[in-house]
């Protein structure tokens, strides 16, 4: 979802690097693109809803059935051939994978005006792409792990997310080995871990100060140089 002030179609316009051509509906005053393959228009009246559903969700279980707003159609207007675009819903991967990293990628960089101590963010699909977030943070953010928490849960892009995990910016959000690694290595968790009423934030980056253990160039070097006369083989 989009900030409540932000149009979608400027937002298309940024995405597309250039402005949405728009053109008047046939019976409204509204503007619809220029380039719409079906229009549908019509009233929707404050507080009349309907019984929806029951719908097939990304969780993999149909959602029940709830009231949602009815829409009155007046009129529909059609292209001659036009293309009615859908994706289906399930479990992932599904269609709107793809379409849910776009808006990670095009939305990271309106995170990042807000939070310049964000350094990149990961959404996998097995989250349904909102459920869970890994999140790189600059080195030198020193803000507490509660005030980070409230910092992202209130952004427009990770409000839903259940589950954030922190991570250093050297870490590879997608590769999840190395991700799990850092997590089930993580400091204590009564300070590595915080949570409210139905969300959860794990700190998995490392000390402040740690060191990293890394393998001497110099030895590395002799032992490749004399890999087969140790007995080994090349795929070991």
């Amino acid at each position: 979802s989009l900030p409540g002030d932000v149009p979608e179609s400027d937002f298309a316009g940024y995405v597309a690097g250039r402005p949405l051509a728009m053109a008047r509906c046939q019976d409204r005053h509204l503007a619809v693109p220029a380039t719409a393959e079906i229009v549908i228009e019509g009233r929707v009246w404050p507080g009349e809803k309907f019984i929806e559903g029951p719908f097939a969700n990304h969780t993999g279980r149909y959602d029940p059935a709830a009231p949602a707003p009815v829409i009155r159609i007046e009129r529909v207007s059609l292209r001659e051939g036009a293309v009615y675009p859908c994706t289906v819903v399930g479990p992932p991967p599904r269609e709107n994978s793809c379409l849910a990293e776009l808006s990670v990628r095009t939305l990271l960089v309106l995170l990042q005006f807000d939070h310049p101590w964000v350094i990149d963010l990961h959404l996998p699909a097995e989250g349904v792409f909102h459920r869970v977030a890994m999140v790189a943070l600059a080195p030198d953010c020193s803000l507490s792990l509660q005030d980070i928490s409230n910092a992202l849960w209130t952004s427009v892009l990770l409000k839903n997310s259940r589950l954030l995990i922190l991570l250093d910016k050297d870490t590879p959000l997608r590769d999840f080995s190395a991700v799990y690694w850092r997590v089930v290595n993580a400091g204590r968790l009564t300070e590595a871990c915080y949570a409210d009423t139905h969300r959860v934030v794990l700190d998995a980056r490392s000390p402040a100060g740690a060191r990293q253990v890394e393998p001497d160039k110099d030895i590395m070097k002799k032992i490749m140089a004399r890999w087969q006369e140790y007995g080994l083989n090349r795929t070991n």
